[in-house]
């Protein structure tokens, strides 16, 4: 096992080196990433976009899933979320609750909870389109992690966690500068018809819900490996 972090590692050098002359990277422009996910003994690929519009809001294009997320920040560990179902223009909100995020905002904001950030040893730097990256790693106990970061824009660049044998491995492959694609989501969502998640039972008028199309996609999340908190 070893041996697979120190690979990794390896990994994440060539790719800061790869990218260390391309053109450089103003922190204040990013408004989020593109990330590749990869997990489970299948090794399933998915696609993740995390947008910011906020400190306190964050949008997240699920594109494998065909899921657009919201999330809002409401301070004393309660969280919201509004699940979109893009090929049905449907959404559902949920309330603000400690459960959504159990390991913090920060988990959903900058995909790093600083309580697993302080146990992370610092083990080097790189260059990332003139961004500084941060190596760590971490092998005193589960889950495993090798994670290279771009602390000025708070995102991983390349992260792995290995725990009971499983591999779960993230990879930045896209800072995103152009708010046009957070203002596009948002006109999109915003012509949604959204339902409250207590009041669903009150629906069975929507095909939608009444079919159970709404439970299959929640297990469609689960089976690629959605993004869960």
């Amino acid at each position: 096992m070893l041996k697979t972090f120190i690979s990794l590692l390896g990994m994440m050098s060539v790719i800061a080196t790869a990218n260390a002359d391309s053109d450089c990277v103003d922190p204040s422009t990013v408004v989020g990433g593109v990330f590749e996910i990869t997990s489970g003994s299948d090794q399933a690929v998915k696609s993740l976009t995390l947008l910011r519009q906020t400190p306190a809001r964050v949008v997240y294009l699920m594109t494998t899933e065909n899921m657009t997320r919201i999330y809002e920040n409401y301070g004393g560990g309660r969280v919201a979320v509004t699940e979109y179902f893009d090929l049905e223009s449907k959404g559902v909100e949920h309330e603000p609750s400690v459960d959504i995020a159990p390991n913090g905002w920060d988990t959903l904001y900058q995909l790093l909870p600083s309580a697993e950030a302080g146990r992370l040893q610092h083990v080097g730097e790189e260059q990332y389109r003139c961004l500084t990256v941060a190596r760590y790693e971490s092998h005193t106990s589960e889950p495993r992690l090798a994670l290279s970061y771009l602390d000025e824009v708070q995102l991983p660049l390349a992260l792995t966690s290995e725990t009971a044998g499983t591999t779960l491995t993230w990879k930045l492959t896209e800072l995103v500068t152009d708010t046009r694609i957070l203002d596009e989501t948002l006109t999109r969502v915003a012509s949604y018809k959204t339902f409250d998640f207590a009041d669903l039972g009150d629906h069975e008028d929507e095909v939608f819900f009444r079919n159970g199309e709404y439970l299959q996609y929640q297990r469609n999340v689960h089976a690629h490996g959605g993004h869960e908190h």
